[in-house]
């Protein structure tokens, strides 16, 4: 066949081609800001305003209530705030005497958060965020108490602390005591010591047990553990009371995990453990929650905690508060899909409203179909202008009287077909920019016959 049945197929120049598109877009787009710069900056700060009263930022500051001075609440406290501290949110500390009065702080709205511990009655006014780590059960005893015995018979008639009444400590402490027969029972010595007490109490010799519930970061954990007058008791039956009651669980601190050389403990020790609970205002911001979650992930089973892995904190906690939808979707789904990559405030907002956003877009886009194309509007704006220059010229032609004259309108004609050239042109307009072109060069031709006579 011959060649002429075989037309060499050109290839198009799309890379031409979608150049000119953006370039055209971004003419109209700024010729359309240009002369509309007014409405577009009232809209925008309209949107601002909305955005702000619908989904305001997330606060810059949290009151944290932190519990009595060196306890493991007040600890965990202060690396939470370290951490918060990496996000620029600044951290006010509510002094409190402990879990139950942290949950009072946080339902009366005079903390943001705070940590509670599980198993103390239930306030309704209080969102629990999940447990975030153990708070063993801790038996500090001086050698008036002999150890290798039964709790019940090493305690008997001893002065033992047991913490003040209301406290995490208290309630545990109680629970135990009521599996020791009423005889041993009714010859301990019990005294109600806050924790600064206690420790002075143990240190003296004034007592010569005291119970102790709260974390390994205790400030008083880590005084009594390294006093060479004082003892952790070993437990014996520790799982088997943890499981008389569903807040406690059975934890062992390992020998050697205070201290390798000389290892402390010096064996391993069992021991019993309730949950510390994060808990917030149910009318905190979800960005924060979320943040706060993060923050107990990257804590859990860090080296500063001997009881707990990774992957045992933060968790559901079954304390009887409320888990808020923030909580729930947490547990169920992880962190927002953005978060290692925008601000967490970003990563929520657009988490938590991309239904709404999707929403307002299917709201909006007739109405934006409804309204003239910017394009087209640009080109038709430029069209009405060149098409006044035009009569101008033939209108000043007309008077034109001298040869000065008359290259002058000559050199502004080719001044306004420069301008025609440049232009972009969108689809259907060709026929308009052609007459409007050939109208120009008409003009031309009249301005050189002028001149030529």
């Amino acid at each position: 066949m011959s060649a002429e049945n075989h037309p060499s197929q050109e290839n198009p120049r799309v890379g031409r081609y979608v150049r000119n598109a953006m370039r055209h877009e971004v003419m109209a787009t700024a010729w359309m800001l240009r002369r509309e710069w007014t409405t577009w900056l009232l809209l925008l700060a309209a949107l601002a305003v909305l955005a702000y009263l619908v989904l305001p930022l997330p606060p810059d500051t949290l009151r944290i209530a932190k519990g009595q001075p060196n306890s493991g609440i007040a600890a965990m406290a202060e690396r939470y705030a370290a951490e918060l501290a990496k996000e620029g949110i600044q951290v006010e500390y509510v002094d409190s005497r402990g879990a139950p009065d942290n949950l009072g702080l946080v339902s009366e709205g005079k903390a943001d958060l705070g940590f509670s511990q599980a198993g103390l009655p239930v306030v309704k006014e209080v969102e629990s965020l999940g447990s975030v780590a153990y708070q063993p059960l801790w038996l500090f005893h001086r050698a008036t108490v002999t150890p290798g015995t039964t709790l019940g018979t090493a305690l008997q008639g001893k002065r033992v602390a047991i913490g003040t009444p209301g406290s995490g400590t208290h309630r545990m402490v109680s629970r135990l005591l009521a599996h020791l027969s009423p005889e041993i029972r009714s010859s301990l010595q019990t005294l109600e010591l806050s924790n600064a007490d206690m420790l002075q109490a143990m240190q003296s010799g004034a007592v010569d047990a005291a119970f102790l519930s709260t974390s390994y970061q205790s400030g008083h954990v880590q005084a009594l553990l390294r006093d060479p007058a004082v003892q952790l008791w070993k437990f014996a039956n520790m799982e088997g009371y943890a499981r008389l009651d569903p807040n406690e669980h059975p934890v062992v601190m390992q020998a050697g995990s205070a201290a390798l050389e000389p290892p402390l403990p010096a064996q391993d020790v069992h021991m019993a453990a309730s949950t510390m609970t994060l808990v917030v205002r149910p009318e905190l911001h979800s960005a924060t929650k979320y943040l706060l979650l993060d923050i107990s992930q990257r804590l859990a089973g860090d080296e500063l905690d001997p009881f707990t892995e990774a992957e045992d904190f933060p968790a559901l906690a079954k304390d009887g508060l409320e888990h808020g939808k923030v909580a729930r979707r947490y547990y169920d789904n992880g962190l927002p899909m953005a978060w290692n990559y925008l601000p967490y405030w970003l990563a929520t907002l657009i988490d938590s409203a991309w239904l709404g956003l999707l929403a307002l877009v299917g709201l909006l886009f007739p109405i934006i179909k409804s309204l003239p194309n910017n394009r087209s509007l640009y080109y038709s704006a430029l069209e009405s202008d060149r098409y006044h220059d035009l009569l101008e010229l033939e209108a000043e032609l007309s008077h034109a009287r001298s040869r000065a004259e008359l290259l002058a309108l000559l050199k502004r004609v080719h001044a306004l077909q420069a301008r025609l050239r440049s232009m972009w042109l969108p689809s259907g307009k060709k026929q308009p920019f052609g007459t409007l072109l050939t109208a120009t060069m008409e003009l031309e031709s009249k301005i050189r016959q002028t001149l030529s006579r």
